[in-house]
C-alpha cells in the first residue's frame, strides 16, 4: 500500500528524491517512487511544486549538472567515458540526450566549458 504524501511532507520527499538522484541521476520515476514507497503522482506533484518543473525536466536537469561537474574534474573525458560515468548503455544515447537538451553536440560542449574553466583559473592568479 502507498503511503500519501501531505503538502507539508512535499520538501522532505523533494529532499529524498534529490538524494537518490545525486547516487544516479538516470533513475526512473516509478523506481523512485517504489524506493519511497510512495505513489510516483506524489513524486511528480511534489517536484513541480518545489523545483517548478515536471520530474522528467528536473532529472535531465540533474543529469546535466552531473555531466558538467564530471567535466570539471575530468575536461578530457571522452563521450564514451561519459556516458558510462552517468549510466547510459551507449555514447549515442547520451549523445541524443545532450543534443535534444542544450542544443549542442557533446564536443562543443566540452570544448566550451574547458575554455570557460582555462579562463577562471587564468584570471584567478
Amino acid at each position: 500500500m502507498q503511503k500519501r504524501i501531505t503538502i507539508s511532507d512535499r520538501y522532505g520527499l523533494c529532499r529524498a528524491v534529490d538524494d537518490l538522484l545525486a547516487i544516479n541521476a538516470r533513475l526512473q520515476l516509478r523506481h523512485i517512487a517504489r524506493h519511497l514507497r510512495v505513489d510516483r503522482h506524489s513524486i511528480e506533484s511534489g517536484i513541480r511544486q518545489c523545483k517548478g518543473m515536471s520530474f522528467r525536466k528536473y532529472r535531465n536537469q540533474k543529469i546535466l549538472e552531473l555531466m558538467l561537474r564530471l567535466l570539471s574534474g575530468e575536461p578530457t573525458l571522452s563521450l564514451k567515458e561519459m556516458a558510462f560515468a552517468l549510466g547510459y548503455q551507449s555514447p549515442g544515447s547520451l549523445s541524443r540526450f545532450i543534443k535534444a537538451a542544450t542544443g549542442k553536440p557533446f564536443r562543443e560542449i566540452r570544448q566550451e566549458y574547458a575554455t570557460t574553466a582555462k579562463f577562471l583559473t587564468t584570471s584567478a592568479t
